[in-house]
């Protein structure tokens, strides 16, 4: 166990790994940042010089109740909970011995609006975009998978098969996110569809440029190497511009998967089956984010297909 840490000091070794001296392998610039703001929000409170192991429950619940007096949006103070729990979590995993976090953190009400790309925006990207990208949205929406477990995709732990009853292609893959514990992914006609016909380019296009057959499904099309994990967020980016779509619309890979939950538990699924899709340790994580619904949403939700008398 480590037994000492300044709190100066918590987001470089939450951050680094334990083997390599190097950051973690799938940590965006985004992640890495907001751990240092969590450890910028723990200094003001306690010092950058407080030992991490010395901080109790009790503290670290107070801490995250002076939030609340000083930020008054939900969304921001409950960003910080989540992030300084992920590093809590994380610095358990590299040995450090830090306080339990069980029953510490409480989540403020957001009341907003959920941030779920639109319907049209969907289909712009997908008509905007090359074969390859096409298929990661279109995957991204149909199982609500994260960058993380894009990154990891494997040919290995993916199958694509038809179903007896409809015809349709289905996918299932295995991924990794966070927490490091396996999951599968599904996907619906569409996404298969696409990853089927991508897999093919894929094989060709490796031949044709004289590269090693390898495990990992994306490729940068460029240099047929894996794709980094970093790249996934420049597709997205490119993908808004291709579609001109306003930049204060959500386009993202969060958005497609706001937009998944959503069109899943409108459609009557559990929301424990929901949790589970969505890759979510918690179903209180699943229930706070996506049953605060707009008033709209709410209308649409009530008016579905799926709800009305046969």
């Amino acid at each position: 166990m480590i037994d000492r840490i300044r709190i100066a000091d918590v987001a470089i070794v939450a951050t680094t790994s334990t083997k390599t001296g190097k950051p973690r392998p799938g940590l965006s610039k985004a992640t890495i940042k907001k751990y240092h703001t969590i450890a910028n929000r723990l200094a003001e409170h306690f010092g950058p010089e407080r030992d991490v192991t010395t901080i109790t429950s009790g503290e670290l619940y107070d801490w995250q109740q002076s939030l609340d007096e000083k930020y008054a949006r939900g969304s921001t103070t409950n960003s910080y909970r989540s992030t300084a729990r992920a590093m809590w979590n994380q610095l358990k995993k590299q040995g450090v011995n830090v306080c339990s976090t069980e029953d510490v953190f409480v989540f403020r009400p957001e009341h907003k609006g959920i941030k779920a790309i639109s319907e049209i925006n969907y289909w712009k990207e997908l008509v905007s975009s090359g074969l390859r990208d096409a298929a990661i949205a279109a995957l991204v929406t149909e199982s609500g998978m994260r960058l993380g477990g894009l990154s990891g995709m494997r040919l290995s732990t993916t199958e694509i098969w038809e179903n007896a009853d409809s015809g349709e292609l289905c996918l299932a893959t295995k991924v990794i996110e966070k927490g490091d514990k396996p999951r599968i992914a599904f996907g619906l006609h569409l996404s298969a569809s696409l990853v089927r016909a991508w897999l093919e380019v894929r094989k060709n296009y490796l031949t044709a440029i004289h590269v090693s057959e390898h495990d990992f499904m994306w490729i940068a099309t460029d240099t047929g190497k894996p794709l980094a994990y970093t790249s996934f967020s420049d597709i997205f980016d490119t993908l808004k511009e291709r579609a001109r779509i306003p930049k204060h619309e959500p386009t993202n890979c969060h958005s497609m998967r706001h937009r998944f939950a959503i069109s899943r538990l409108m459609a009557g699924m559990p929301l424990s089956i929901v949790s589970k899709l969505m890759g979510h340790a918690d179903i209180s994580t699943t229930d706070r984010v996506y049953t605060t619904m707009t008033d709209e949403e709410i209308k649409r939700s009530f008016f579905a297909q799926a709800y009305l008398p046969k």
